[in-house]
């Protein structure tokens, strides 16, 4: 009986599934040799080249509120609308024109008002003129001229109303272009805060696909020195390949996302293509505060 014992119990070991490879331990990979001068990886800082110029957000808006060019057009429809308001205003201020005129020994000379009436939309025009004539005889020598004239439409109205319909539609349009402008700074504002917190975003979002891309390419080494020992398949050294690729995608994605939202920042400010300034890095808070 024990010899059949140890044969049955001689089977039974040789029937056992050899032991599975256990995972290395990153302990030991630090230890391997051309590992032990590699430092750990560390976290990128979110933050602006060292070549480009840093801006805070408070100067961005003030900088787009001075020389964006949406503003700057805005403003110069302002100052057109003043303009006109001017002009149609100054048409009930007294006008005085004064005239001189000398032909041979012919002297002429005089002056000429006119007064536009608010209320009846007429006008008043007056005028005084004094001419010398050395080659007539006395009292002929010397002649004046007086003269005072009432003008007043009739098929287009009295009153207010008619008087000062292109003064009050000027004085409308004049206020709907300060308000269009104030609406203006305040639209540029918030797309300059929005497009500077876009740029902090897109850094973001490019420095986790730098991590994702570096985890890639690790995972990809490492499946390619297990195949060369036989651990893993082909098929699994293809999979690293692939998620290695697509985070190289990825990668690239974000970098032109992240052009994109300077060059869109930049334009708001008014800055010229190539111009180096950019937001600066700031620290975002985690955990936001209550609405009141």
């Amino acid at each position: 009986m024990s010899v059949v014992a140890a044969v049955f119990a001689g089977r039974m070991q040789a029937q056992e599934p050899p032991p599975s490879p256990t995972a290395p331990d990153p302990a030991d990979l630090a230890s391997e040799p051309g590992q032990e001068g590699r430092p750990p990886v560390q976290e990128e800082a979110v933050g602006p080249p060292e070549e480009a110029v840093p801006i805070s957000l408070a100067a961005a808006v003030s900088q787009a509120l001075q020389a964006n060019f949406d503003i700057l057009a805005a403003a110069d429809d302002v100052r057109s609308a003043r303009l006109g308001y001017s002009a149609e205003r100054a048409e009930f201020f007294p006008k005085v024109t004064p005239q001189l005129d000398r032909f041979g020994d012919e002297t002429s000379w005089g002056v000429e008002v006119g007064q536009f009436l608010p209320w009846t939309g007429g006008s008043l025009l007056g005028g005084a003129a004094l001419q010398s004539r050395p080659e007539d005889e006395a009292p002929l020598a010397r002649s004046s001229v007086l003269a005072v004239e009432l003008r007043q439409p009739l098929l287009r109205g009295f009153g207010p109303n008619a008087t000062f319909f292109r003064l009050r539609n000027s004085r409308r349009g004049r206020q709907g272009r300060e308000r269009a402008l104030e609406r203006e700074r305040q639209r540029i504002a918030v797309e300059v805060a929005r497009a500077f917190y876009q740029v902090i975003e897109q850094r973001a979002l490019l420095a986790v696909a730098r991590q994702s891309l570096r985890r890639s390419q690790n995972l990809q080494r490492a499946s390619e020195a297990r195949l060369a020992v036989g651990l893993v398949s082909k098929l699994d050294v293809f999979r690293a390949q692939l998620q290695a690729a697509q985070a190289q995608e990825s990668m690239v994605r974000s970098q032109a996302s992240l052009e994109d939202a300077v060059e869109r920042f930049r334009f708001l400010l008014g800055r010229p293509p190539g111009d180096r300034v950019e937001p600066e890095a700031v620290s975002l808070p985690e955990d936001l505060p209550d609405a009141l």
